[in-house]
């Protein structure tokens, strides 16, 4: 599950042929040693639903349904996971589930058909002129504003329902969205779980859990563009600072942190002199503790990436692989809340 809050408003505006793919399995393989399974059915009548997506949010790993309407998935790392169960025509849930190493958990889930009434909004065959103005509000926030935004599709924008109050933009979709991601090379479905932009501020914030999967058909020149963008969406990623921090390489690998202090509406910078007094960042067994106070501003390699982020609590504890075990857990600006979709990588996808 993802959410982001971001303001463009802000000053400080997440065989060679086969390279790609061999590289994201080895990066989760290593790790790979869990499953879960167990059986989802229908809520009132209690019977077993075939061909539901079961999938672990963020990641590519999913399952569907049998006609005995269980599921299984199969070599997972060891961590915290949103479980989610998404089938057209009925409500989509989840589970938080923390799966230790080496381990078997049994999960069932009974779903429930979707009542079509969404807060009194009339869907219609024809759309206003002003359902595209809000699309492309939409799909600037959504998609993103990065050089990959161009290549993602939204298949099935027409799910999409806009509504205007007090000038805040909303957006819901009864069923999942599909995304194509032609520059990285996934497919991704995703459900949209809440969506809100300020028409004055620029302000957004939304909530999605995705399910990526690989494309099926593509050429060995593909291959490498994909390996190529993404490790460009990789690098001066939330994700890659994350994981610097637990290797303590942030420095060496490019990143400049500044604490951004507010007083009297005016910020004070403290670089790595007060490091250690305004950032707290501590390992716990196979976990880390990261505490700080404001803002924490970020440059990557001279400034090609400036952006930031602050907690949305007071302590956030992330797991050895960069991952928050709470989710959201951020609050992010600047370039980073321009990514979208369009720079969104699964789970242990590294290039580190």
């Amino acid at each position: 599950m993802i959410k982001i809050f971001s303001s463009d408003n802000c000053h400080f505006s997440n065989s060679i042929f086969f390279i790609g793919f061999i590289y994201v399995f080895f990066s989760a393989s290593i790790f790979a040693s869990s499953s879960i399974h167990g059986y989802v059915k229908e809520a009132q009548s209690g019977q077993a639903l075939e061909g539901v997506n079961v999938y672990l949010s963020g990641t590519l790993w999913g399952s569907s349904t049998n006609s005995m309407g269980e599921y299984i998935i199969n070599n997972i790392p060891s961590g915290s996971y949103e479980i989610v169960v998404s089938m057209i025509g009925y409500e989509t849930v989840s589970k938080i589930v923390r799966l230790p190493k080496e381990s078997l958990i049994r999960i069932d889930f009974a779903i429930e058909e979707i009542d079509i009434v969404l807060d009194s909004i009339v869907i219609s065959e024809e759309r206003p002129e002003d359902w595209y103005e809000n699309l492309e509000l939409f799909k600037e926030k959504f998609i993103g504003k990065t050089k990959f935004a161009d290549a993602c599709r939204l298949t099935n924008e027409t799910e999409l329902i806009f509504q205007v109050n007090n000038n805040i933009l909303t957006a819901k979709a009864i069923n999942p969205l599909f995304i194509d991601n032609d520059a990285l090379g996934y497919n991704i479905e995703c459900h949209l779980v809440y969506f809100n932009l300020n028409l004055e501020s620029n302000q957004c914030t939304y909530l999605i859990k995705t399910k990526f999967t690989e494309y099926s058909k593509f050429s060995e020149s593909d291959s490498l563009r994909f390996l190529e963008n993404r490790r460009e969406a990789y690098e001066g990623s939330i994700r890659h600072l994350m994981r610097s921090l637990i290797k303590d390489n942030w420095d060496d690998n490019g990143f400049w942190l500044t604490i951004i202090k507010y007083t009297s509406s005016k910020f004070k910078q403290f670089r790595r002199l007060n490091f250690d007094q305004e950032f707290a960042f501590n390992k716990i067994g196979n976990y880390y503790s990261i505490q700080f106070d404001n803002r924490l501003l970020v440059h990557y390699k001279g400034g090609r990436i400036t952006t930031g982020f602050s907690l949305l609590y007071d302590e956030v504890i992330i797991d050895e692989y960069g991952y928050p075990n709470t989710v959201p857990a951020f609050s992010i600006f600047g370039d980073w809340s321009k990514y979208g979709v369009s720079k969104l990588l699964p789970r242990f996808v590294f290039f580190d």
